[in-house]
Protein backbone atom coordinates (compact mmCIF):
# COMPACT_ATOMS: atom_id res chain seq x y z
CA UNK A 1 0.00 0.00 0.00
CA UNK A 2 2.88 2.61 0.76
CA UNK A 3 4.77 1.60 -2.20
CA UNK A 4 1.58 2.43 -4.39
CA UNK A 5 0.99 5.59 -2.54
CA UNK A 6 4.89 7.14 -2.51
CA UNK A 7 4.36 6.54 -6.36
CA UNK A 8 1.02 8.32 -6.73
CA UNK A 9 2.35 11.18 -4.31
CA UNK A 10 5.64 11.50 -6.35
CA UNK A 11 7.30 11.43 -2.97
CA UNK A 12 10.91 12.17 -2.30
CA UNK A 13 12.79 10.22 -0.86
CA UNK A 14 16.42 8.50 -0.25
CA UNK A 15 17.23 5.01 -1.50
CA UNK A 16 19.23 2.54 0.16
CA UNK A 17 22.18 3.45 -1.80
CA UNK A 18 21.83 6.67 -1.11
CA UNK A 19 20.18 8.53 -4.37
CA UNK A 20 17.25 10.48 -4.27
CA UNK A 21 14.16 8.38 -5.51
CA UNK A 22 10.68 10.21 -6.41
CA UNK A 23 7.88 7.74 -6.75
CA UNK A 24 10.21 4.72 -5.55
CA UNK A 25 12.12 5.92 -9.13
CA UNK A 26 15.93 6.62 -8.99
CA UNK A 27 16.83 10.03 -10.28
CA UNK A 28 20.37 11.47 -11.00
CA UNK A 29 21.95 13.29 -8.25
CA UNK A 30 21.54 16.54 -10.50
CA UNK A 31 17.88 17.50 -11.40
CA UNK A 32 17.50 18.21 -15.68
CA UNK A 33 15.52 20.68 -15.86
CA UNK A 34 14.63 24.26 -17.97
CA UNK A 35 14.86 27.39 -16.57
CA UNK A 36 10.80 28.29 -16.60
CA UNK A 37 10.31 25.21 -15.03
CA UNK A 38 12.92 25.76 -12.41
CA UNK A 39 11.28 28.98 -11.39
CA UNK A 40 8.00 27.61 -11.33
CA UNK A 41 8.97 24.95 -8.34
CA UNK A 42 7.95 25.30 -4.49
CA UNK A 43 12.23 25.50 -3.88
CA UNK A 44 10.53 24.91 0.05
CA UNK A 45 9.71 21.32 -1.12
CA UNK A 46 13.26 20.36 -2.42
CA UNK A 47 15.69 20.79 0.02
CA UNK A 48 18.85 20.89 -0.75
CA UNK A 49 18.84 19.18 -4.68
CA UNK A 50 20.59 19.96 -6.95
CA UNK A 51 19.14 21.04 -10.86
CA UNK A 52 20.52 20.72 -13.83
CA UNK A 53 19.36 23.67 -16.05
CA UNK A 54 19.35 22.68 -19.57
CA UNK A 55 18.57 26.13 -21.36
CA UNK A 56 20.84 28.65 -19.62
CA UNK A 57 24.33 27.63 -19.69
CA UNK A 58 27.84 28.52 -17.93
CA UNK A 59 30.11 27.60 -21.08
CA UNK A 60 29.21 29.12 -24.22
CA UNK A 61 25.75 27.55 -25.79
CA UNK A 62 25.64 24.32 -24.58
CA UNK A 63 26.17 22.26 -21.32
CA UNK A 64 23.16 23.85 -19.28
CA UNK A 65 23.77 25.27 -15.83
CA UNK A 66 24.27 23.72 -11.74
CA UNK A 67 22.04 24.58 -9.66
CA UNK A 68 20.98 23.81 -5.66
CA UNK A 69 17.75 24.43 -3.93
CA UNK A 70 17.40 26.73 -0.97
CA UNK A 71 14.60 25.30 0.92
CA UNK A 72 14.58 27.81 3.67
CA UNK A 73 15.31 30.70 1.17
CA UNK A 74 12.82 29.56 -1.24
CA UNK A 75 15.15 29.78 -3.73
CA UNK A 76 17.50 28.24 -5.65
CA UNK A 77 21.43 29.07 -6.06
CA UNK A 78 23.55 29.05 -8.89
CA UNK A 79 26.91 27.06 -8.38
CA UNK A 80 28.48 26.89 -11.54
CA UNK A 81 30.12 29.67 -13.74
CA UNK A 82 28.22 32.94 -14.33
CA UNK A 83 25.74 32.13 -17.37
CA UNK A 84 26.14 32.99 -20.61
CA UNK A 85 23.86 35.66 -22.51
CA UNK A 86 24.04 37.61 -25.51
CA UNK A 87 22.70 40.81 -23.79
CA UNK A 88 22.37 41.59 -20.52
CA UNK A 89 18.56 42.32 -21.03
CA UNK A 90 18.06 38.51 -21.98
CA UNK A 91 19.08 37.32 -18.18
CA UNK A 92 17.10 36.93 -15.75
CA UNK A 93 15.75 39.58 -13.37
CA UNK A 94 18.34 40.90 -10.67
CA UNK A 95 15.47 41.32 -8.46
CA UNK A 96 14.66 38.13 -8.83
CA UNK A 97 17.83 36.59 -8.46
CA UNK A 98 20.12 37.82 -5.56
CA UNK A 99 23.77 37.14 -6.64
CA UNK A 100 23.32 35.86 -9.83
CA UNK A 101 26.23 36.16 -11.77
CA UNK A 102 26.04 36.58 -15.94
CA UNK A 103 28.17 37.48 -18.76
CA UNK A 104 26.41 38.99 -21.30
CA UNK A 105 28.21 39.37 -24.98
CA UNK A 106 27.48 42.73 -25.05
CA UNK A 107 28.93 44.37 -21.39
CA UNK A 108 32.09 41.81 -22.83
CA UNK A 109 32.24 41.08 -18.19
CA UNK A 110 30.79 39.13 -15.68
CA UNK A 111 27.95 41.19 -14.20
CA UNK A 112 26.19 40.17 -10.52
CA UNK A 113 23.12 41.14 -9.14
CA UNK A 114 22.64 43.45 -6.57
CA UNK A 115 19.36 42.42 -5.71
CA UNK A 116 18.13 45.95 -7.99
CA UNK A 117 20.27 45.67 -10.86
CA UNK A 118 23.25 44.09 -12.35
CA UNK A 119 27.12 45.74 -11.38
CA UNK A 120 29.95 44.59 -13.44
CA UNK A 121 32.46 42.64 -10.77
CA UNK A 122 35.40 44.98 -10.32
CA UNK A 123 36.10 48.81 -10.21
CA UNK A 124 36.57 49.01 -13.55
CA UNK A 125 35.73 47.58 -16.65
CA UNK A 126 36.98 48.44 -20.70
CA UNK A 127 34.20 49.01 -23.26
CA UNK A 128 35.76 49.59 -25.61
CA UNK A 129 39.71 48.93 -26.88
CA UNK A 130 40.27 48.94 -30.34
CA UNK A 131 43.32 47.43 -31.97
CA UNK A 132 43.23 49.29 -34.95
CA UNK A 133 42.73 52.46 -36.99
CA UNK A 134 39.37 53.15 -37.95
CA UNK A 135 40.01 55.35 -40.88
CA UNK A 136 37.00 57.78 -42.70
CA UNK A 137 35.26 55.71 -44.95
CA UNK A 138 33.86 58.24 -47.62
CA UNK A 139 34.12 61.84 -48.41
CA UNK A 140 35.95 63.50 -46.01
CA UNK A 141 34.19 66.92 -45.27
CA UNK A 142 31.41 64.54 -44.18
CA UNK A 143 30.94 63.84 -40.86
CA UNK A 144 30.76 60.02 -40.15
CA UNK A 145 30.40 58.32 -37.06
CA UNK A 146 33.68 56.58 -36.26
CA UNK A 147 33.16 54.73 -33.07
CA UNK A 148 30.10 53.76 -31.02
CA UNK A 149 30.09 52.32 -27.34
CA UNK A 150 26.77 50.92 -26.23
CA UNK A 151 25.26 50.79 -22.86
CA UNK A 152 23.15 47.75 -22.39
CA UNK A 153 20.52 47.94 -20.04
CA UNK A 154 18.81 44.99 -18.14
CA UNK A 155 15.37 43.02 -18.54
CA UNK A 156 13.83 45.90 -16.46
CA UNK A 157 15.41 48.62 -18.43
CA UNK A 158 18.06 49.31 -15.87
CA UNK A 159 21.36 50.54 -17.11
CA UNK A 160 24.78 48.90 -16.78
CA UNK A 161 26.07 53.10 -15.70
CA UNK A 162 24.33 54.16 -12.67
CA UNK A 163 24.21 56.76 -10.38
CA UNK A 164 27.71 57.59 -9.73
CA UNK A 165 29.29 55.74 -12.43
CA UNK A 166 31.75 57.19 -14.75
CA UNK A 167 32.29 56.76 -18.43
CA UNK A 168 36.15 57.55 -19.07
CA UNK A 169 37.47 57.92 -22.34
CA UNK A 170 41.25 57.72 -21.93
CA UNK A 171 42.71 57.75 -25.49
CA UNK A 172 40.83 58.87 -28.36
CA UNK A 173 44.13 60.16 -30.97
CA UNK A 174 42.76 61.41 -34.03
CA UNK A 175 44.80 62.32 -37.36
CA UNK A 176 44.99 63.56 -40.45
CA UNK A 177 47.43 64.45 -43.12
CA UNK A 178 47.33 67.57 -45.02
CA UNK A 179 47.49 71.48 -44.01
CA UNK A 180 45.01 72.95 -45.81
CA UNK A 181 41.99 71.82 -43.67
CA UNK A 182 40.99 72.17 -40.03
CA UNK A 183 39.68 68.66 -38.61
CA UNK A 184 36.67 68.76 -36.20
CA UNK A 185 35.61 66.26 -33.72
CA UNK A 186 32.42 65.80 -32.18
CA UNK A 187 31.02 63.45 -28.80
CA UNK A 188 28.06 62.28 -28.88
CA UNK A 189 25.30 60.70 -26.67
CA UNK A 190 22.13 59.63 -27.40
CA UNK A 191 20.31 56.37 -28.86
CA UNK A 192 19.32 57.95 -32.45
CA UNK A 193 21.80 60.46 -32.98
CA UNK A 194 21.87 62.23 -36.78
CA UNK A 195 24.63 63.70 -38.31
CA UNK A 196 24.43 67.52 -38.12
CA UNK A 197 21.99 66.91 -34.97
CA UNK A 198 24.29 68.56 -32.64
CA UNK A 199 22.81 71.84 -31.60
CA UNK A 200 22.67 71.81 -27.89
CA UNK A 201 23.43 69.14 -25.47
CA UNK A 202 19.92 67.40 -25.46
CA UNK A 203 20.19 66.09 -28.93
CA UNK A 204 23.47 64.37 -27.84
CA UNK A 205 26.46 66.85 -28.07
CA UNK A 206 29.10 66.30 -25.39
CA UNK A 207 32.23 67.76 -26.46
CA UNK A 208 33.15 69.54 -29.65
CA UNK A 209 36.80 70.21 -30.74
CA UNK A 210 38.24 72.03 -33.94
CA UNK A 211 41.91 72.06 -35.07
CA UNK A 212 43.44 75.00 -36.92
CA UNK A 213 44.49 74.27 -40.65
CA UNK A 214 48.59 74.55 -40.96
CA UNK A 215 50.14 71.56 -39.37
CA UNK A 216 50.61 68.73 -41.82
CA UNK A 217 49.74 66.23 -39.18
CA UNK A 218 47.25 67.37 -37.00
CA UNK A 219 46.60 65.49 -33.69
CA UNK A 220 44.43 64.86 -30.88
CA UNK A 221 44.26 63.13 -28.42
CA UNK A 222 41.53 63.33 -24.94
CA UNK A 223 40.64 62.02 -21.78
CA UNK A 224 37.58 63.55 -20.08
CA UNK A 225 34.59 61.54 -17.70
CA UNK A 226 31.37 61.45 -18.06
CA UNK A 227 29.38 61.08 -14.43
CA UNK A 228 25.89 59.74 -14.00
CA UNK A 229 24.03 62.27 -11.44
CA UNK A 230 20.89 60.02 -12.46
CA UNK A 231 18.85 58.33 -15.41
CA UNK A 232 19.46 61.90 -17.83
CA UNK A 233 21.68 64.58 -16.25
CA UNK A 234 25.65 63.71 -16.39
CA UNK A 235 28.62 65.96 -15.46
CA UNK A 236 31.28 66.54 -18.19
CA UNK A 237 35.42 66.50 -16.55
CA UNK A 238 38.42 66.01 -18.15
CA UNK A 239 41.02 67.67 -20.17
CA UNK A 240 43.20 67.03 -24.04
CA UNK A 241 46.77 67.02 -24.71
CA UNK A 242 46.87 68.09 -28.38
CA UNK A 243 48.77 70.46 -30.85
CA UNK A 244 46.74 73.14 -31.45
CA UNK A 245 42.70 73.04 -29.88
CA UNK A 246 41.13 73.86 -26.62
CA UNK A 247 37.37 72.41 -25.75
CA UNK A 248 34.87 74.51 -27.16
CA UNK A 249 33.17 74.18 -24.20
CA UNK A 250 35.89 76.14 -22.16
CA UNK A 251 39.62 75.25 -20.73
CA UNK A 252 42.98 75.35 -21.85
CA UNK A 253 45.16 72.88 -23.15
CA UNK A 254 45.77 69.74 -20.70
CA UNK A 255 44.01 71.57 -17.80
CA UNK A 256 40.66 70.61 -16.59
CA UNK A 257 37.92 73.08 -17.64
CA UNK A 258 34.59 73.63 -15.57
CA UNK A 259 31.86 70.88 -14.75
CA UNK A 260 29.08 71.20 -17.53
CA UNK A 261 25.92 69.01 -16.79
CA UNK A 262 24.24 67.66 -19.42
CA UNK A 263 21.10 65.85 -19.98
CA UNK A 264 20.64 63.17 -22.46
CA UNK A 265 18.27 60.14 -23.42
CA UNK A 266 17.38 58.16 -20.27
CA UNK A 267 20.01 55.36 -19.41
CA UNK A 268 17.31 53.41 -18.11
CA UNK A 269 14.97 52.75 -20.81
CA UNK A 270 14.44 50.66 -23.41
CA UNK A 271 16.54 52.47 -25.61
CA UNK A 272 19.40 53.56 -23.57
CA UNK A 273 22.13 56.35 -25.20
CA UNK A 274 25.35 54.96 -26.77
CA UNK A 275 28.20 57.10 -26.71
CA UNK A 276 29.50 57.81 -30.30
CA UNK A 277 32.74 59.58 -31.54
CA UNK A 278 32.23 61.74 -35.38
CA UNK A 279 34.97 63.17 -37.30
CA UNK A 280 35.18 65.34 -40.33
CA UNK A 281 37.46 67.72 -42.48
CA UNK A 282 36.54 71.25 -42.97
CA UNK A 283 37.19 71.15 -46.41
CA UNK A 284 38.00 68.66 -49.52
CA UNK A 285 41.82 69.02 -49.82
CA UNK A 286 44.05 67.30 -47.20
CA UNK A 287 43.39 63.24 -46.90
CA UNK A 288 43.74 60.49 -44.13
CA UNK A 289 41.93 61.03 -42.16
CA UNK A 290 41.50 58.32 -39.17
CA UNK A 291 40.87 57.19 -35.43
CA UNK A 292 44.21 55.34 -34.43
CA UNK A 293 44.20 52.15 -32.65
CA UNK A 294 43.58 52.04 -28.84
CA UNK A 295 40.71 54.24 -28.35
CA UNK A 296 39.75 53.13 -25.43
CA UNK A 297 36.59 53.75 -22.88
CA UNK A 298 36.03 52.40 -19.19
CA UNK A 299 33.34 52.12 -16.71
CA UNK A 300 34.52 52.77 -13.08
CA UNK A 301 31.59 52.13 -10.70
CA UNK A 302 31.00 54.63 -8.42
CA UNK A 303 29.52 52.08 -5.53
Amino acid sequence: MFMRLRAALGIVQRSISGAFEVGGVEIPPAIPITFEAMQALDHTQYGTLFFLCTDKHSVGTTGGSLWQNDAVGDRVVLLSDPLVFATLSSAPSPVTYPGLRVLPADVGHVCKSDGVTYRPEGWEIVLKNTLTSTPHPGTFSTEVILQSVSLPVDVNNKSIVQNGDIIQVTKAWVEKTGTANSMTRRYLLGSSVAVGDYTNAASGEILTTTDAAGSAIARKDTLFDLMRLSATTLTVDGCQATLTATYSVGGALTTAHNSTTITTTSFDSATPPSLHLSIKLNGTTDTALALRRGYRVKLIRGY
